[in-house]
């Protein structure tokens, strides 16, 4: 809770008095002092100041009917708050009498600081001897029932209170000029009045439409808010009183007595040993073999140690600190250790949840009075995390008058940018978890998915770690990795191989087409030269062909001529006495025959070659 509070510099205080004092307390008001439009300012009172309504039983203030604040206030103060005409008051107020000395302070007439009864007044003859010193202002907010008028939007419904303290022609001519109506109706609305001792130092509608405090409380049941050590004070009164009785025990014990013979004491009587008998260095003188002996103290009761081991047991379990929270627990197993750790953890989440709703709270008044009151030209610093986790401060101008152009009639319009006096608004609180305990278990998360398989990061696991120089370890981690943000010189060099890269790529892509083109140029020059192979071919097919015809019908004339001359001569011999020797020539005759038959195959073989060429060449 400690390291939650140093985390929280704006709500630390509310978070101690929560704890300590079972409520903590936001008071807001619009001060005037530096700008005459009002400023936004947040106050953090003293949690004994403030007096909820006893009726209330809810955390939100805007369900309470009233609540009191209570502060001392000096007559200057008092006088340059509210007027100086107060200031004179004060002490016309003071010798007519006051409520008592819980309501006034007299100003010593001394240096030792002695202040005055202010229920015995007298007047005294020399005005300076006798001031008042401080007075108890009481400031009461409480919810009047009261006519009011709105402004109603007759097409959406939506409503906004007339402000009091404009007039019936100002409000008519508004809601004329803006196609409103004016809606009468009965409101419950925050009256505020203030007074010190008799006077009244203003009494009027507030400001604003909601009580302007925002509570704390850790604990909250049924109205009756409680804190840590509220819950801790009947533990520690059992441990007083048991720690109370052991101590008497222990003193009882230091002198238990002596038993002596009568009559064999020498230096000393049965009073002086009684006193001096637990004293250091005693030394006692006896007559007689039997000595005084000392008697043998009780032990302290088990009972008492066992009632102070449940005490000490009571604090952890009410306040939800053990024993490994306190880093005092002994374990063999570091999971078990750091799971008894984060159950002691849990009790506490509902003092985060009420934090995490006052947080909300507080957002919703302030954007209350931010849309009522600031109308004019603001600068307001932003403050946001980045990406990394870093806080980035930026400037917005809210309210700041521009001239547009309208896409219509090409003339300039005047609009306000960034008006927050417009709309409504939702809220939403980023709660803050501890980081001991949220970024552990984020950290665990990473790490059993890892072991599991799943391809973490190493620089994911270190921002995710509770080093103290997590981000510059990760950033080195990154830059090892090939994975940090690259710098200028980097973009530089990369830009540059890039270009070199692109480059490459065109004269790559430049030399394919030309290739491209070349084989195309050689296919069709083949293709070309394909052709006139073919008709050469065909050219010479037709000669050969031809060659071959003339051939073969100059062999079939000369076989038809020898034919004729070989039956000639058969006849004539025939007709002869058909000797041996014609006999010969017939034989001689009939090889030719068969020879040139033989020829005449053979060339028509020859011939269906050539005709079967051509055809292979086009393939």
């Amino acid at each position: 809770l400690e390291e939650e509070t140093q985390r929280r510099k704006s709500d630390g205080k509310e978070d101690i008095g929560g704890l300590i004092q079972d409520r903590g307390y936001f008071y807001y008001y619009l001060d005037f002092a530096d700008n005459m439009q009002g400023e936004v300012r947040e106050l953090i009172i003293d949690p004994t100041d403030v007096i909820i309504d006893p009726g209330a039983k809810e955390y939100d203030p805007t369900t309470w009917s009233e609540v009191f604040i209570s502060r001392w206030m000096t007559p200057d103060e008092i006088g340059a708050l509210y007027g100086a005409e107060f200031r004179d008051k004060v002490d016309l107020a003071a010798a007519n009498g006051t409520f008592g000395h819980d309501s006034l302070e007299w100003e010593a007439p001394n240096f030792s600081g002695n202040h005055y009864n202010s229920e015995i007044f007298y007047q005294s003859p020399e005005d300076d001897v006798k001031r008042v010193k401080r007075l108890r202002v009481i400031e009461r907010q409480y919810k009047r029932l009261a006519r009011t008028a709105f402004f109603v939007d007759q097409e959406t419904g939506d409503m906004r209170r007339v402000p009091d303290h404009w007039d019936k022609p100002k409000v008519a001519e508004f809601a004329e000029r803006l196609d409103l109506h004016i809606f009468w109706k009965a409101e419950r609305r925050i009256r505020q009045t203030i007074t010190a001792d008799r006077i009244l130092l203003h009494d009027d509608w507030s400001l604003f439409d909601r009580i302007s405090i925002i509570p704390y409380f850790p604990y909250f049941r049924r109205g009756r808010p409680f804190g840590l050590v509220r819950n801790l004070i009947s533990p520690q009164e059992m441990l007083n009183k048991v720690t109370s009785q052991e101590l008497h025990v222990v003193n009882t014990t230091a002198n238990s007595g002596w038993m002596f013979r009568s009559g064999t004491l020498v230096n000393m009587d049965a009073d002086d040993l009684a006193t001096q008998g637990a004293k250091t260095g005693l030394v006692i003188e006896y007559e007689g073999e039997i000595a005084p002996i000392k008697i043998t103290a009780n032990s302290i009761p088990t009972g008492l140690d066992q009632i102070s081991a449940k005490a000490g047991t009571f604090f952890r379990e009410i306040s939800g600190v053990n024993e490994a929270l306190l880093g005092a627990g002994r374990s063999d197993s570091s999971k078990a250790l750091e799971t008894r750790r984060k159950g002691g953890l849990v009790q506490q989440e509902i003092i985060f949840d009420n934090l995490d709703y006052t947080r909300k709270l507080r957002a919703k008044l302030m954007l209350h009075m931010v849309q009522t009151y600031y109308t004019e030209t603001r600068l307001i610093q932003v403050f946001e995390k980045n990406e990394d986790g870093d806080d980035v401060q930026t400037e917005m101008t809210l309210n700041q008058p521009v001239s547009v152009l309208d896409e219509d009639t090409q003339e300039a319009v005047d609009q306000i940018q960034n008006d927050l006096t417009l709309g409504e608004y939702s809220v939403v609180i980023n709660s803050l978890p501890r980081r001991d305990t949220y970024d552990e278990v984020v950290f665990d998360q990473l790490v059993a998915m890892r072991e599991a398989g799943v391809q973490i990061p190493d620089h994911v696991l270190v921002e995710n770690s509770q080093l103290p120089n997590s981000k510059e370890v990760s950033e080195i981690i990154k830059g090892i990795q090939g994975l940090a943000a690259p710098t200028e010189e980097e973009l530089e060099r990369a830009a540059k191989l890039d270009d070199l890269q692109m480059r490459a790529l065109e004269a790559e892509v430049l030399d394919k087409e030309a290739s491209a083109q070349e084989r195309m140029a050689n296919a069709q020059k083949l293709i070309a030269e394909a052709g006139a192979a073919g008709q050469k071919i065909e050219t010479e097919q037709l000669k050969i062909g031809t060659g071959a015809r003339v051939e073969l019908e100059k062999i079939q004339s000369s076989e038809r001529m020898g034919e004729l001359d070989l039956i000639t001569r058969i006849h004539l011999m025939q007709v002869k006495t058909g000797s041996a020797e014609t006999i010969s020539q017939i034989n001689s005759m009939t090889k030719r025959t068969d020879s040139g038959l033989k020829r005449q195959t053979e060339l028509e073989k020859a011939l269906i070659n050539l005709k079967a060429k051509p055809t292979n060449a086009k393939k």
